[in-house]
């Protein structure tokens, strides 16, 4: 099963390139959707698109490798 992953800038939700620094977002069929009973949480935790932000700061490099910097 495959999921997806997007880096974003932490303050404005945008999409960042290739070796720029940002929060790691993910969605897949495996990912959870929501907080039961707590819709708050979810609307806090979840974007527009449905991708769960992690709160963790990560970037790619241009073969679409992952780095965890913070």
């Amino acid at each position: 099963m495959a999921f997806f992953f997007k880096i974003v800038d932490i303050d404005t939700g945008k999409k960042l390139g290739p070796g720029e620094h940002g929060e790691v977002c993910v969605k897949g069929p495996t990912c959870f959707k929501s907080y039961l009973g707590m819709p708050e949480a979810t609307t806090t935790a979840f974007d527009e698109e449905g991708f769960f932000k992690t709160g963790k700061c990560w970037f790619r490099n241009a073969c679409y490798f992952l780095y965890l910097t913070a």
